[in-house]
């Protein structure tokens, strides 16, 4: 081979070398990044389902105390029941003269 031809080989390696090493590295910034980002979501539903289950006994505890034992329809509503939905039905727990009207506006 004659030198310039083996310069202009020597260049595309380099050039080859270089271009692996940026793909090389978004892939694996990717991954880190996938990963993390599935990681992060993970815990925001452990979070929300957490804070679902709390609410979720809190009420339970709530009505079996003020009104006994909790018919199977209700406990399924319950179970079922948002983070939202449950906040709400724990503020009537209060006021309600039978655990029915707990749930009645919804």
């Amino acid at each position: 081979f004659k030198p310039q031809e083996r310069d202009a080989y020597q260049a595309s390696l380099k050039y080859y070398r270089d271009l692996k090493n940026v793909i090389d590295t978004a892939y694996g910034d990717g991954l880190i990044a996938g990963r993390e980002e599935r990681r992060k979501k993970r815990y925001e539903e452990g979070l929300a389902l957490g804070l679902q289950k709390g609410e979720s006994l809190a009420l339970q505890k709530l009505l079996r105390k003020r009104f006994g034992e909790i018919p199977d329809k209700l406990m399924a509503k319950i179970n079922d029941g948002t983070v939202l939905e449950l906040e709400r039905w724990l503020e009537r727990v209060f006021d309600a003269k039978e655990i029915g009207a707990v749930f009645e506006a919804d």
